[in-house]
């Protein structure tokens, strides 16, 4: 099913480096039911796999929002070919997690403007 919805798509003209990134975030978060036919996957399954998966992969809210495109969009066409009966967002929306639940990303170096800076001097 990843398959077919990534032609569909790539066949609206998305960036080559977003295709590569649901690549790979497919084959990372969601390995452990890529397996697994989609219409044996029921929606309590699918909540605790979700929920497991944040919690063992430590991850961000911006990695989890990425898997969510993925989820929702695979989802989605699995239940427009009637290979589902439930929809994947009120899974998603019922998901019990918090911001706390994520990893805060790392802090990167900041860039200052020259005005910035100059502050940043009279201060220190």
């Amino acid at each position: 099913m990843f398959e077919e919805w990534i032609v569909s798509k790539n066949s609206r003209n998305i960036q080559n480096q977003t295709v590569d990134r649901y690549r790979r975030d497919f084959k990372r978060y969601l390995k452990g039911i890529s397996d697994r036919k989609i219409r044996n996957i029921d929606e309590w399954e699918m909540d605790d796999y979700l929920s497991d998966m944040i919690f063992s992969n430590n991850m961000t809210a911006k990695s989890f929002s990425n898997v969510r495109i993925l989820v929702r969009g695979i989802w989605n066409r699995a239940k427009k070919k009637k290979l589902i009966d439930y929809r994947i967002d009120d899974v998603l929306e019922g998901l019990e997690v918090s911001k706390k639940d994520f990893r805060k990303p790392e802090e990167k170096n900041q860039v200052y403007t020259d005005s910035e800076r100059k502050k940043w001097l009279i201060i220190l």
